[in-house]
């Protein structure tokens, strides 16, 4: 049984006991227990996974309606073992059973990975951490909150604060934590040692060497657009690649009126170059965009310079026209295979939203593999991401089927 782990289960002695003790409960338990007299039986669900309905009985006290567990494993049977728990925590039951009778419930498994998980990462460290932990949890949870684009008030709010008492800080704790300090020495740091490197560069060529790539963004979180701008070179026989920005993209009302879109974007783009000393003239040699009219305009006719297809557009396109199947559900060509796509990602939809679903079938991918393993997913728009979504699939699809049918829930790979 999934819920279970390390534990000599028998699920056909449990549910003859289970009947014994439901047949005539006051029988069972009154002597031990009198103020379980006339106690009220709480029925197990027939979806339950939970470990306290497949190793016992829950009971609510008659008057108080106190909840208890009683346990029907082992000598806890013959002994008439009765837990106390609360209706926020079953925590006194699942310790009984997990130090007496040697079973952990799957929810407790996957915590205790996770923590393993989170003491390697801390051992991992090393003496950044040691020194001065509060540094390195501010320099972290910066990287954290850029990458998951938080605001600068969520570690503002009061449940930031609850949580940052509670870290292993020291004395100066995290309760107020200056995210735009630490972005803006991130940035600096990081600009200084690009235009280090460039300048290194700079130095052996006397000829345009950077390859520039330029892409426009729609950031749904911020509901805005951004330029995204990164060079690449060669410099002592590696390859050198500096993401320059990632930045608003929004041209005055103005500007639109008096010029063409390409050269507001060659505009702004020179602006960014300029911070890091790139003359476009000078130093750029080719470009890479997608095929977007505005950069490709931008970077052949204004710039202008050499430009290049980018590989993951071109091989985007390529199979898309190949497989016929179209991104836009009324012009797709290959219905069946957009439909078979759009299944695949429901099926990552519903084991992401589903928190009992997921337990389940991290459970049954490491047992399976010996380590953790996720469903994958891609962008709608990126066909190449697409063949590593088929190949987990078909990896883990006895685990997914297996996982849906034990949680009664329909698999949307299956047709009817």
């Amino acid at each position: 049984m999934e819920i279970l782990s390390k534990s000599n289960y028998d699920e056909d002695e449990v549910e003859r006991r289970r009947g014994i003790v439901t047949a005539d409960l006051n029988r069972y338990i009154a002597k031990k227990y009198p103020r379980l007299t006339d106690a009220e039986i709480v029925l197990k669900s027939s979806k339950s996974h939970s470990v306290l309905d497949v190793c016992g009985v829950r009971l609510k006290e008659k008057g108080s309606n106190k909840p208890w567990f009683l346990c029907l494993m082992g000598k806890c049977f013959t002994q008439c073992t009765a837990i106390k728990i609360t209706a926020q925590s079953t925590s006194n039951a699942t310790s009984h059973l997990s130090d007496k009778h040697n079973i952990i419930a799957s929810k407790t498994e996957a915590h205790n990975r996770n923590v393993v998980s989170l003491q390697k990462i801390v051992v991992g460290a090393g003496e950044q951490f040691r020194e001065d932990p509060t540094l390195w949890f501010e320099i972290n949870l910066a990287a954290f909150a850029c990458q998951n684009s938080l605001s600068f008030n969520a570690f503002e709010s009061t449940t930031w604060k609850v949580i940052a008492d509670k870290l292993p800080v020291g004395n100066r704790g995290l309760k107020t934590l200056n995210l735009r300090k630490h972005y803006v020495e991130h940035y600096v740091s990081l600009k200084q040692s690009f235009l280090e490197m460039i300048a290194e560069a700079k130095e052996e060529y006397n000829l345009p060497f950077l390859s520039l790539s330029v892409d426009l963004i729609q950031n749904d979180l911020q509901n805005r657009k951004m330029i995204g701008v990164r060079v690449a070179y060669v410099h002592n026989k590696q390859l050198k690649s500096h993401n320059l920005a990632v930045r608003g993209y929004n041209p005055p009302r103005e500007a639109i009126a008096q010029s063409t879109a390409s050269e507001l974007l060659v505009e702004w783009l020179t602006l960014i170059l300029k911070e890091y000393e790139i003359i476009p003239e000078k130093h750029v040699l080719t470009s890479c965009t997608d095929s977007g009219s505005d950069v490709k305009k931008a970077l052949e006719k204004v710039l202008p310079t050499m430009r290049e297809w980018c590989m993951s557009h071109l091989i985007h396109l390529a199979l898309a026209d190949a497989f016929g199947s179209h991104v836009d559900p009324n012009k797709t060509k290959n219905k069946e295979m957009r439909d078979f796509i759009s299944r695949c990602r429901k099926v990552i939809e519903k084991v992401n939203k589903s928190k009992t679903l997921k337990l389940t079938l991290e459970n049954k991918l490491a047992a399976e593999f010996g380590k953790n393993m996720k469903l994958r997913n891609s962008p709608s728009h990126r066909w190449s991401a697409t063949e590593d979504v088929f190949v987990r699939f078909l990896r883990c699809w006895a685990q997914i089927r297996d996982s849906f049918n034990d949680e009664g829930i329909s698999l949307p790979l299956i047709q009817d």
